[in-house]
């Protein structure tokens, strides 16, 4: 588990300026930034007993994120509010305020303040596209992601997440199986080549098991 990076910063909700918050957080970074809040009445800490507070965000692109606040000692008006995957998805400024909400319907909000989501070098969805990663989607297949399957253009052979292997030594076994695609979510080679063993082996309805050549 890594450690969570605290941003401490102070709240006056007797403010006529929006605050200016130096903060800045990497894009898509999840549950590893924790906004730490001292609410404050001029230089008094603002007595959140009994109160209810929730954190409001705005991100660049419009769409909008609600978390609760946990209120880590709510005499002296500390609270603290864990940033999930939602709050970190688009690369810009995000603004955000706090609400506190009494036990007899009272309603206060801060001024708006903001910070800043940066863009990262890592671009998952061009991992997950790009041809240049099969090798990488290999790896990732055998720590535990989705194992693609396919048949081979060479007899005997399958198509593993695009890599060629020896697996049988039955040169008909192509023919038989007839395009057969099987996906699984096997997490080591060895696992997805024993279960498509047994599909294929009842699909052909042959007599004698498939001989394993790897």
């Amino acid at each position: 588990m890594i450690k969570t990076i605290n941003h401490e910063f102070d709240i006056d909700l007797l403010d006529i300026i929006k605050p200016t918050l130096n903060i800045k957080i990497k894009k898509n970074d999840t549950n590893s930034h924790n906004f730490k809040m001292n609410i404050s009445n001029g230089k008094t800490p603002y007595d959140l007993t009994g109160s209810e507070a929730k954190v409001y965000f705005k991100k660049q692109d419009g769409t909008k994120v609600f978390l609760s606040g946990v209120l880590d000692d709510p005499t002296n008006g500390k609270l603290s509010c864990l940033l999930t995957t939602q709050t970190a998805t688009y690369a810009g400024i995000v603004a955000f305020e706090v609400t506190i909400f009494g036990t007899d319907g009272e309603v206060l909000t801060s001024l708006t303040c903001d910070f800043t989501i940066l863009d990262v070098l890592r671009d998952d969805e061009a991992i997950e596209s790009a041809s240049e990663f099969t090798a990488l989607q290999d790896v990732m297949a055998q720590v535990g992601g989705a194992t693609k399957v396919t048949n081979s253009t060479t007899n005997g052979n399958i198509m593993i997440n695009n890599v060629e292997s020896k697996v049988y030594d039955d040169t008909t076994l192509k023919t038989k199986i007839g395009g057969t695609v099987l996906t699984t979510t096997a997490k080591d080679i060895t696992t997805a080549i024993n279960e498509l063993n047994c599909f294929w082996y009842t699909k052909i309805n042959a007599d004698r098991p498939l001989k394993n050549q790897a």
